[in-house]
Parts: C-alpha cells; structure tokens; sequence
C-alpha cells in the first residue's frame, strides 16, 4: 500500500492537464490546489519526440524491452535516483494486468 498513487500513475494512459493554482496551500490544513481554466487529458503522440522519454500511452507501445524502468523514470523529471518505486512490484503488475 505504501506508494499506491505513484505505482497507479504508472499505469495511466493519460495524464490531466489544467493550469494549477497552489498558492491556497498557507500550511494551516491539508494540501490543496485549484483548477482554472478548461480540464483535458494529455495523450499526445504514440512516439515520444526526439531526445524525449516516452510517457503516458506511449509506455505501452514505445521501448517494451526496457518498459519497468520507462515507467519508474516517468514518474520524475530528474530520473530520481532515490525513487520509492520498486521495480519488481512494477514488474509483477505489468505481468498481472497483461495475464487479466
């Protein structure tokens, strides 16, 4: 259970998009933020662009050859060398969700 929502953004074919207001964050309750605008979904293309790590969708169909540690990179843009993901229970779920 720890690190339920990072492990199930790994799996999304999407990510939403809006622009994020955070400055209602003040510390004196739990974190919040506020969407302005129009709420979308970023699919984008199932190539990444040149130079670029695949994400979302592209995932699934991009590099399945080194798919687990395409999944943990996207998570941050850094690489996170210090990520709490674990790649064998990012293995085991793609062999779960690929056997149902």
């Amino acid at each position: 259970m720890q690190n339920i929502r990072q492990y199930n953004c790994l799996f999304a074919f999407t990510s939403m998009g809006a622009h994020i207001d955070r400055s209602l964050n003040d510390g004196r309750g739990p974190p919040v933020f506020k969407i302005c605008g129009q709420i979308h979904h970023r699919i984008g293309s199932l190539l990444p662009m040149t130079d670029q790590p695949p994400k979302f969708l592209q995932l699934y169909v991009y590099d399945t050859s080194h798919e687990v540690n395409n999944r943990i990179r996207s998570l941050s843009s850094d690489d996170a060398p210090d990520s709490p993901i674990q790649p064998q229970i990012v293995h085991e779920l793609l062999q779960m969700l690929d056997t149902h």
